[in-house]
């Protein structure tokens, strides 16, 4: 395969890979806001305006639960960081693929202990650690 060829390719595999990340953060964020307690576990700029709401009173909101996930996120992206420029990658699939794998380790843990839980209330304990 021509060097062309092989960018062309990479191209096409990170631009299908990003869109197949934004359609998943999508259903993980709606079914986190619908069980977890109005938090978003995907994308972290709902958790600001959440907490904003908390520290204003509105009920049914959780501060800590919205700033759990919003420092969970900040020291994952820290530790991306960091991990990022230890390592060298000669290829950015081969990140991209860590990325998923250790993504899908970590949301079958947490649909384990949503589906194992259903018809049952969840301690707040557990919601707090699936957020972590």
């Amino acid at each position: 395969m021509a060097v062309n060829e092989q960018t062309h390719f990479d191209d096409l595999l990170l631009n299908g890979s990003l869109l197949v990340l934004t359609f998943s953060t999508g259903l993980v964020d709606a079914a986190s806001f619908l069980a977890l307690g109005h938090v978003f576990t995907a994308n972290m700029t709902g958790n600001v305006v959440f907490m904003a709401f908390a520290l204003a009173g509105v009920p049914g909101l959780s501060m800590t639960r919205s700033a759990i996930a919003l420092l969970s996120a900040l020291a994952a992206g820290v530790l991306a960081g960091y991990i990022d420029k230890r390592l060298v990658w000669k290829r950015r699939n081969l990140w991209l693929s860590a990325s998923f794998a250790i993504e899908a380790i970590f949301l079958t843990f947490a649909f384990c202990v949503v589906w194992f839980s259903r018809g049952q209330p969840i301690q707040a304990s557990t919601v707090d650690a699936l957020l972590f």
